[in-house]
């Protein structure tokens, strides 16, 4: 790579776009946690008296009544199939769910008041990016017809002069475009652009994209238990940011030229929201819980570079294979993930387990809102062993209000643009509660629809296999 360049003018709605774009891929529900939350598919709003329930409703940490420390592990494999094609891609990755510490404070005896005021302090990984995806197809026009638009207005000299990357006029896919011979001028008089000959016919396109990174929050969480009755609880959360991806982008001329653009990208970021929430325990048999996360403003630095190659250009009669690469571009932006809405309730079967319904509801102003629906089932043998079975689905509800377009002057190459549109989970758990500590042992399939939207469209559908290991240790009361 060339050396790095710091963008400082960009224009503030390109960047408020791509803020959008990268938001809606960076905030896709999952379902991470203990394997016991796993188990019931994470519906437990108004369950709580689990370490990731806490970080949904923050209220569930009032049931704790001594102290305790838990930590996760898990592994994730998967496998994406490109719909109607003969593409496959498989996936694997290794992550630490959370890892808790509880401390709770207050007199059992008590029966009116505030009986307990808890405190933790948290780790969760919210999100893990690992997953690869692609798309395959004929498309007209070429890109090629993009990188001419894009640079109208600019001259043949400025195109090609030596500080053409540090021209805020020019966008860096043009340039790629006009150094690999995919665009040439149409008339040195009107600073007009064409699409090579070879680039105007119609192309076989190969997409191809790797994902990977993580989103992790680190919480301190209050809760008090007022009269066996309430619980009320808030949470001021910590989150941060690790996003790269590479995409592949190949284009085959029946007239046998090929161009190829690679694009990198990686995010980093620090951002902060608030969870309130409250449960209320009207009967003994039910519970209901709700919990209200406000939106995350994270602030990003974003560092990207594309490279582009083309063969079979014909030039001076004969063949001939070009290459160039962009400087590294180095951009902060700021993102507003949205807010998150969530309304539960639980009912307890004495000591045999419990029955929870759960509806989530997560929303952005750029980007489709997502709904969900979880249902978990916990069956109790002695207090000691228990086993849950749960199910989740989420749904992606109405189209974003933009569309992946680049803008004229953008350093930016990554043309691709996805959005999981439904996800169904299913899991189960198994654990044994002792007199110092627990362990569970839980279980994930998900699939998932994803739409990839590039110069051609497709739809991928990823297998999740998810197997967590919950290890916990609390006083004796």
């Amino acid at each position: 790579m060339k050396g790095e360049r710091y963008i400082v003018v960009l224009l503030l709605l390109v960047a408020l776009r791509l803020g959008a774009q990268d938001m809606q891929r960076l905030s896709e529900p999952d379902l991470i946690g203990t394997a016991r939350y796993v188990g019931l598919a994470g519906a437990m709003t108004a369950v709580g008296g689990d370490p990731t329930a806490i970080q949904d409703n923050p209220a569930g940490l009032g049931i704790y009544r001594r102290f305790e420390a838990a930590i996760s592990f898990a592994g994730r494999f998967s496998n994406t199939s490109v719909l109607n094609r003969n593409r496959f891609y498989s996936d694997r990755a290794f992550i630490l769910p959370q890892a808790t510490f509880i401390f709770a404070f207050g007199n059992e005896e008590r029966d009116r008041g505030m009986i307990f005021n808890n405190v933790s302090f948290s780790y969760y990984r919210l999100a893990s990016y690992s997953r690869q995806y692609g798309a395959v197809g004929t498309s007209r026009p070429s890109i090629a017809e993009q990188m001419a638009a894009s640079a109208a207005g600019v001259s043949e000299s400025a195109m090609g002069a030596t500080d053409n990357w540090d021209n805020i006029n020019i966008g860096w896919l043009s340039i790629l475009g006009y150094n690999t011979y995919m665009i040439d001028p149409l008339s040195t008089e009107t600073a007009r652009w064409k699409p090579y000959s070879d680039w105007y016919k119609s192309l076989s396109v190969g997409v191809a994209v790797r994902e990977a990174g993580y989103m992790d929050q680190y919480n301190i969480t209050w809760a008090g238990n007022i009269s066996n009755r309430w619980y009320i609880g808030a949470g001021v959360n910590i989150r941060s940011l690790y996003y790269s991806k590479t995409s592949d982008y190949t284009e085959l001329t029946p007239v046998g030229g090929t161009a190829t653009i690679r694009s990198q990208l990686t995010e980093r970021g620090v951002g902060v929201n608030a969870t309130v929430g409250a449960m209320w325990h009207p009967v003994r048999f039910c519970r209901i819980g709700l919990s209200f996360r406000t939106p995350s403003i994270v602030t990003t630095t974003v560092r990207s570079y594309g490279t582009a190659a083309t063969e079979g250009i014909y030039d001076n009669g004969q063949t001939d294979r070009f290459y160039s690469e962009t400087p590294t571009s180095n951009e902060r932006q700021k993102m507003r993930m949205p807010l998150n809405l969530s309304v539960g309730t639980a009912f307890i079967i004495r000591r045999a387990g419990l029955i929870s319904l759960q509806y989530d509801y997560q929303d952005d102003v750029d980007a489709p809102a997502y709904h969900s629906v979880r249902f978990g089932m916990e069956w109790a043998i002695r207090q000691q062993f228990f086993f849950d079975f749960g199910t989740a689905c989420s749904l992606a509800v109405g189209y974003p209000k933009y569309v992946k377009r680049l803008a004229d002057n953008d350093v930016r190459t990554d043309m691709d643009w996805a959005v999981t549109e439904m996800v169904h989970h299913f899991s189960a758990a198994f654990g044994y509660r002792g007199h110092f500590g627990y362990v569970q042992l839980g279980y994930k399939f998900a699939t998932h629809r994803t739409a990839l939207y590039a110069p051609v469209y497709s739809s991928n559908r990823i297998g999740q296999h998810d197997i967590v290991l919950t290890l916990g240790w609390h006083s004796r009361r």
